[in-house]
């Protein structure tokens, strides 16, 4: 029997929660001042913020194996640097770059000397772009590696209506409209809406797989190629739709209205280029009737 996709239940999701952790930071202060004494006469809030990035680094970093060292990476980068925005924000400091930052940075450089786990890869954007989009889409693209790892435990069924869900999530109606402002606002490289090549609002394909299961494909299971293409459903018209929406790779050839519109189209197509092929060939057969009498009939009077 196969199992249902639950998120809560997959690596990505348990990690993240671990890293924000609060609890039974004793332990981590005492490693902190060993590591990082500078910190050591700060502000409890900060202490304790050391005393979890070296708990994170150290420890929670190596438990979540069946994630990969990139994924494991960038999601400490992100907790990191949402705990920073979310202390400035609590306590008002708008400096860039404050006596927090430099105390926090200086021991992720000192941990990255010691135990070379992760590079810091620090996110300039505000924090609901960075919680809301990037970070969100991080989650999906997780998780999507952990399923496609374990998709023996999954009927095609469940994997395909999940990331069908999710596509949705960003592609379906006013979602498509919100995030289709934000690829305009940012390029490519700095955007919210990309991660890497395979996890990219900007080439669905590389980012939401499908499984080619059944024959029958919906149109609206066809894929707009990139979150700049996107439109409401409402604003698409005939015309348009074959060039938004293009078949995955692996699917047969859909079953909606407008697929057999398109092969009738094509069919009367094929019917209308025969019929000028026979006329063709009867002017021909003509003309060449009319050569040869007229050369029979200029020898006889020769």
């Amino acid at each position: 029997m196969t199992k249902e996709i639950d998120i809560q239940k997959l690596q990505p999701y348990e990690f993240y929660n671990a890293l924000k952790d609060d609890n039974n930071l004793e332990r981590w202060h005492s490693q902190l001042n060993q590591i990082y004494y500078q910190i050591s006469s700060s502000q409890e809030y900060l202490k304790d913020l050391g005393a979890k990035l070296v708990r994170n680094y150290t420890e929670v970093f190596n438990k979540f194996t069946d994630m990969s060292t990139t994924n494991r990476c960038r999601y400490l980068n992100y907790w990191l640097d949402l705990e920073i925005k979310n202390h400035k924000f609590r306590r008002n400091i708008d400096t860039f770059y404050s006596q927090m930052d430099i105390l926090i940075e200086g021991l992720w450089t000192k941990l990255h000397e010691t135990y070379y786990s992760c590079a810091r890869d620090k996110c300039n954007l505000d924090k609901d772009l960075l919680e809301m989009k990037k970070k969100e889409l991080h989650d999906f693209c997780a998780n999507r590696d952990i399923i496609v790892m374990s998709k023996k435990q999954y009927s095609p069924e469940t994997l395909n209506a999940w990331f069908s869900k999710m596509y949705k999530k960003y592609f379906d109606e006013d979602n498509c409209e919100k995030y289709k402002n934000i690829a305009y606002i940012y390029s490519e490289d700095e955007s919210p809406l990309r991660i890497d090549d395979k996890c990219t609002l900007y080439n669905s394909h590389a980012t939401f797989p499908y499984f080619g299961y059944g024959r029958t494909v919906t149109f609206f299971e066809h894929r707009i190629g990139s979150i700049k293409n996107c439109k409401k459903k409402k604003e698409v018209s005939d015309e348009e739709a074959t060039s938004l929406y293009i078949g995955i790779s692996g699917d047969h050839a859909p079953s909606s209205s407008a697929w057999v519109n398109i092969s009738t189209f094509g069919l009367i197509l094929v019917c209308i280029l025969f019929f000028f092929f026979i006329l063709y060939k009867s002017f021909k057969i003509l003309d060449n009737k009319k050569y040869n009498e007229e050369k029979y009939n200029s020898k006889i009077k020769g």
